[in-house]
This record gives C-alpha cells, structure tokens and sequence, in this order.
C-alpha cells in the first residue's frame, strides 16, 4: 500500500478501536476470545479495503 498522509491516523484510529474492544470483550461467553479475533480481524480487514480503494474520478 502506498504511504500516504491518511495512512499514520488510520492506523492508530484502528489501533485504539482494538484495544478498546480487547479490553471491554466480554470474555464469559463460550469462545469469547475466538469471536474477539475475528471481530478484530474483520475490522482490520475493512479499514484496509478503504484504504487502498481507488479514488473516485468525476463523472
């Protein structure tokens, strides 16, 4: 992915997104930790698709 100056704010945007939600999971549900990654990981896996989606020409 190219640098780019939205790059550091998105990625500490992120980072405090996840240790939010590491430190407020619920973790007395059956497999809390395994629903906690793949609610990471799916929110990681997003924010990547925004930031190397091309940018929209004008009509």
């Amino acid at each position: 992915m190219p640098d780019s100056p939205r790059l550091p704010v998105a990625a500490r945007a992120w980072m405090a997104f996840a240790e939010e939600a590491v430190t407020n999971w619920p973790l007395d549900e059956p497999d809390a930790l395994d629903a906690l990654g793949a609610f990471l990981e799916s929110g990681f896996i997003a924010l990547l698709g925004t930031l190397d989606r091309p940018v929209a020409l004008p009509g």
